[in-house]
């Protein structure tokens, strides 16, 4: 399940992302999207640990829009259980999200409520939980 040096949230929630959307991962080397979805979507994986199911979240940086959608996944920090999933439109998310000189991208600040309710969203927390207890 893990697949990189990074914190482990990420590569976590591709897989769960994976099984989501009954896809396959892609290549470590691929740039602009995580997941390879069944049905051909590409889809761009956020993930954080939190602290707080309220407050807003800043994901990493989008450093390109070429990809179909993105699904933002949450963990609880103390049992790193799903907090909350929602997938968001790659327009969507470019809508909302800012352009931040210094880091050479964009970056989406918000919280889950606010992102569930963004033009297209969908909330697959329901279906992330499941997947997550697949990989368990």
């Amino acid at each position: 399940m893990i697949r990189t040096n990074n914190a482990p949230a990420g590569d976590v929630a591709e897989s769960i992302a994976a099984q989501v959307y009954a896809g396959s991962l892609a290549k470590k080397s691929e740039k602009s999207w995580d997941v390879l979805a069944g049905d051909g979507r590409r889809v761009q994986v956020k993930a954080r640990v939190v602290h707080s199911r309220t407050k807003p979240v800043q994901f990493s940086v989008f450093r390109s829009w070429d990809f179909d959608l993105a699904i933002f996944v949450t963990f609880d920090s103390a049992t790193y259980d799903v907090n909350a999933a929602i997938e968001v439109p790659v327009a969507s998310v470019r809508d909302r999200s800012r352009l931040v000189d210094w880091v050479s991208g964009s970056r989406i600040t918000v919280s889950m409520a606010v992102l569930s309710t963004l033009p297209g969203a969908r909330n697959l927390t329901q279906e992330a939980r499941a997947a997550l207890e697949e990989l368990a």
